[in-house]
């Protein structure tokens, strides 16, 4: 729905009406993921709320993004999403773990 408001306003930049619309989407889907049961895995809600929280950064950064000098803030925001990204994918076994320390020591060795 956000997207068609947005293209119907011809997807004009700056106004409030187009910056909640641009990031509304991401941030229902943050809302989806923060509230998702547990389930039997309690790893995966660690990952859902991970997932969540990098989203709702994401739609952050959208909102900055249309501000008149929100390029650096917004970049900001998009940053800590990718690091809150990363942070989803490491949750992970004590194997998974080992074998992923094992392939950046071989990496840094390359240095």
């Amino acid at each position: 729905a956000g997207v068609v408001v947005y293209r119907a306003l011809g997807g004009a930049g700056g106004t409030v009406v187009s910056a909640t619309c641009k990031g509304a989407p991401a941030l229902v889907l943050a809302l989806v993921g923060v509230t998702a049961p547990a389930g039997a895995n309690p790893r995966g809600k660690v990952f859902a709320n991970r997932v969540g929280v990098g989203l709702a950064l994401s739609a952050l950064g959208d909102v900055v993004l249309e501000s008149a000098n929100g390029f650096l803030p917004g970049l900001c925001f998009f940053l800590l999403a990718h690091l809150a990204y990363g942070a989803a994918f490491n949750v992970d076994t004590a194997a998974g773990q080992r074998a992923r320390l094992g392939t950046i020591k071989l990496w840094l060795g390359r240095l």
